[in-house]
């Protein structure tokens, strides 16, 4: 792909910019992205505001939204977005092409631009060796064939390779082709269906050789036994035992002499070759000055025999019509009179046949009649030790090189490598299976359908076949299917990857991604990656996309994008300077990113889905945000802000700057000690009307560990206190905190927080968000240490400790005894389900 390419797709892309308006949310209460949003923002701009401040107020307007961290706008994505602003190239790529909106008129721009359609030609190259048994050393001198043929399997150029021999083969005039490696004696190795364009073959883990499977032979019923049937299995290894003590032949075995064609010269053969010389006159002779016969000995031994024919077969230049009449020639040295017959009594070399060849090549004749011809079912390949006979070493070679399965075809038998040496097309669709594949700076123009695959558990280890576009682009007319094709038989996290790396993906149709629990991958992480979708999206991965997409343009533009309910939790997940385009130039755009829910919050502000979706980079909105173009699910209520000081209100049970004191429905001291500044009283409580699952279990609160930090929504700060209460705090735009229902105040360091009440009591919440310490007005101090090894340990201002020990189940944690070590007292409890 030339620079040309990559500098106009730039162009465009900035132009499908002008007029738009990045959103990144602001927060209101209508949802962070809305109708009135859009106008706004576009006023803003109309008003000159400057991009950087357009940028600060969106950000201030939407930091932590809980686990939904939507829209938050670095600095970085504002440079990328501008960066587009290249009037140089905009004005190029405005001379070139005018944008419909759609995937399949971008397809159609770039295939000309790139002149990807005028590739005319397939080129293979790299180079092939042959599979080992192991145990066994194989001699034979077997050659490898490199084949390229047409849509029809008509055979249009070929190259013969030596052992680990490189090879490049060229082939044009064909819409379709198709590649085989072959060698008599292993598996096949093809590419089928293959377009134009120039490619490295490499298969298992080398990228530049096939490495060909051992122990197939020419068994084939079905087209007498003259080519592979695709297959290796036990019908193979019979074959080869079918052949044994089959004979090579000797080079200068005498056919003449062997009119059975038995292979052996017995009396009756004799007499027929004698009768020649017996039945000449004194003075009767053939003329052998006048004969073609001496074309036919290639090998010059006075004999024309099958090691003729072999050495014909061999000759490149030679025509399958020659090649017959060759044959046909050999095949008549058996039979009286023939030119070919007369030639192999000819010994004397004095331009005539006579009794005189007789008399003078007796000695000849006598070590001739020793001789054996070859065995009909003798074959090179199958001779493994190069030994001139099928015996025990040929026969275990095969047997021992059979499938642990016992069948093995040949489009299961390889892990593929391709990587791409120049553009070209594929006119109709394009299937790989477990195939590395990579687009190497090249441009790929598929003009149908295109499906990668990853199907054979053996052939991977922790993860699946690549696609690595590598700076090229793919571009495809209609639908992209990728996926791990069947989880069964994986284990761990496998699954495909897509790595955009600089390169370009689009697809005219429909993209259907991924597969029920497995972990295919896009991977996105820089500025130039670019993936866009024409059709219909569904997206299925338990990859934690967390660090995966930070970078590039993602363009939505079919009229769904759905997010498949068993995806991971962090399925989706863009951050760093990525940006995801949404619109359907056919209608209304439906966005589907969790199916289960309509709302990603509660009524109350909690959030109701586990799924985060992250878009750290924002969203831009092709068309106006409106009913009619979009509609996604979930997304935000559309009301005002809730009341988050609702949450708890009514269920604290005191105030005061001990740890808990008081009681709400139901109050249980446990232990008290008496101590300076904050008491510390352990005090379990039960509320009627909570459904939260505490330490003693549902609708139980304990003072210790009740204590949280909740984020209901971007900006909101939700604190449950000791006593069970909810102080709310919303983030005010300038680096500090508003509390909403009391008069309290929060700082934050760092990812830590403090917060202080009325009474001047401070309450500090670790990164992890639990409470690690209390301390009163006076300076008296009460410690809580994070979980280890299912314990909790509660030091009081004195220095006193307490241990609470926990039932270490994660899912249903149970306080299962509290010690006071200093006066060894000891609460113990018990549970009945």
């Amino acid at each position: 792909m030339n620079k040309k390419l990559t500098r106009t797709l730039a162009g465009v892309m900035s132009l499908m910019f002008m007029g738009q308006v990045m959103i990144f949310g602001d927060g209101s209460a209508q949802g962070l992205l809305h109708a009135d949003t859009i106008a706004s923002a576009a006023e803003a701009i109309e008003g000159a505001k400057n991009k950087d401040q357009l940028a600060k107020e969106f950000e201030e307007a939407t930091k932590d939204l809980g686990k939904v961290d939507f829209f938050d706008v670095p600095e970085a994505v504002n440079q990328n977005v501008m960066a587009y602003n290249s009037t140089e190239v905009q004005t190029e790529a405005a001379s070139d092409f005018t944008w419909d909106g759609t995937a399949k008129s971008y397809i159609q721009y770039l295939k000309e631009l790139s002149g990807v359609q005028d590739a005319s030609t397939l080129t293979v190259t790299g180079k092939v060796q042959k599979g080992i048994v192991n145990g066994y050393t194989a001699s034979d001198n077997t050659l490898i064939y490199v084949r390229i043929f047409n849509g029809n399997w008509e055979e249009i150029a070929y190259q013969k390779i030596s052992d680990g021999g490189k090879y490049t083969v060229t082939a044009g005039g064909s819409d379709v082709y198709h590649v085989k490696f072959e060698c008599d004696g292993y598996l096949p190795f093809y590419l089928k269906d293959f377009g134009t364009g120039a490619y490295q073959i490499g298969s298992g883990k080398s990228w530049d050789t096939v490495t060909l499977v051992p122990g197939d032979t020419t068994w084939n019923e079905e087209n007498d036994n003259q080519w592979s049937d695709d297959v290796l299995n036990s019908s193979d290894a019979s074959y080869v035992e079918s052949c044994r003590n089959a004979y090579r032949g000797d080079p200068g075995f005498n056919p003449s002499m062997d009119h059975d064609g038995d292979g052996i010269v017995s009396d009756a053969d004799w007499d027929y070759f004698y009768r020649l010389y017996e039945e000449l006159g004194e003075d009767e002779f053939y003329d052998m000055s006048q004969s073609d016969m001496y074309q036919y000995d290639l090998d010059n031994n006075g004999v024309i025999n099958y090691y003729d024919l072999q050495l014909k077969q061999e000759d490149a230049s030679t025509t399958e019509t020659e090649l017959a009449d060759f044959a046909s020639v050999v095949e008549s040295a058996r039979e009286y009179e023939t030119p070919a017959f007369v030639y192999n009594h000819y010994y004397t070399n004095d331009g005539k046949v006579d009794a005189e060849d007789y008399n003078e090549g007796i000695d000849k004749i006598n070590e001739q009649i020793k001789l054996r011809d070859r065995s009909s079912n003798y074959y090179e390949y199958m001779d493994k030790d190069n030994s001139g006979i099928i015996d025990d070493f040929d026969i275990n070679w095969f047997s021992d090189a059979q499938p642990e399965t016992g069948s093995l075809d040949w489009d299961h038998a390889f892990k593929r490598n391709l990587t791409m040496l120049s553009d070209g097309m594929f006119p109709y669709s394009f299937n790989l299976h477990d195939t590395n594949f990579d687009l190497n700076g090249c441009a790929l123009y598929v003009a149908d359908c295109m499906s990668f695959t990853t199907d054979i558990p053996q052939f991977w280890s922790g993860n699946g076949a690549t696609l690595d576009i590598n700076g090229g682009a793919l571009l495809i007319e209609n639908n992209l299917v990728f996926r791990t094709a069947s989880p069964d038989g994986w284990s761990g996290t496998t699954g495909q990857l897509m790595d955009l790396n600089n390169g370009i993906v689009m697809i005219g149709n429909c993209f259907d991604f991924g597969q029920a629990n497995c972990y295919d991958t896009i991977e996105m992480t820089n500025n130039d990656d670019t993936l866009m979708v024409g059709g219909n999206w569904t997206y299925n991965t338990l990859t934690n996309m967390e660090g995966k997409w930070t970078a590039g343009n993602i363009w939505v533009l079919g009229p769904t994008w759905e997010v498949n309910e068993k995806s991971g939790a962090k399925a989706v997940y863009s951050s760093g300077t990525q940006v995801i385009h949404f619109g359907y130039a056919g209608g209304k755009q439906t966005v589907l990113w969790d199916n289960y829910e309509t709302y990603i919050n509660n009524e109350d502000g909690s959030l109701n889905t586990e799924r985060t979706f992250n878009f750290d980079g924002g969203i831009d909105f092709i068309y106006d945000f409106t009913a009619e173009n979009y509609w996604f699910r979930p997304w935000w209520r559309p009301y005002d802000v809730p009341d988050y000081t609702l949450y708890r209100k009514g269920w604290e049970i005191g105030d005061g700057v001990h740890i808990a004191t008081g009681n709400y429905t139901k109050s249980f001291t446990d232990l008290s000690v008496t101590s300076p500044g904050v008491t510390s009283d352990f005090v379990r409580t039960y509320n009627s009307t909570s459904n939260e699952e505490g330490s003693f279990g549902i609708g139980w609160d304990f003072n210790i560990d009740v204590s949280k930090i909740v984020k209901p929504a971007a900006g909101y700060y939700q604190v449950v206190l000791p006593d069970g209460s909810n102080t709310t705090f919303k983030d005010n735009g300038k680096g500090g905190f508003e509390c909403l229902n009391a008069h309290s105040t929060m700082t934050k360091s760092g990812n830590e927080y403090t917060i202080t009440n009325a009474a001047q009591s401070q309450y500090h919440f670790n990164a992890d968000g639990e409470l690690d310490w209390v301390k009163d007005a006076e300076g008296n101090i009460l410690t809580i240490s994070s979980m280890s090894n299912n314990q909790r340990i509660v030091t009081d201002s004195t220095g006193r400790t307490y241990t609470i020990t926990y039932n270490g189940n994660k899912e249903h944690s149970r306080i299962i005894s509290i010690e006071d070590t200093a006066a060894g007292r000891v609460v113990t409890y018990a549970y009945n389900g």
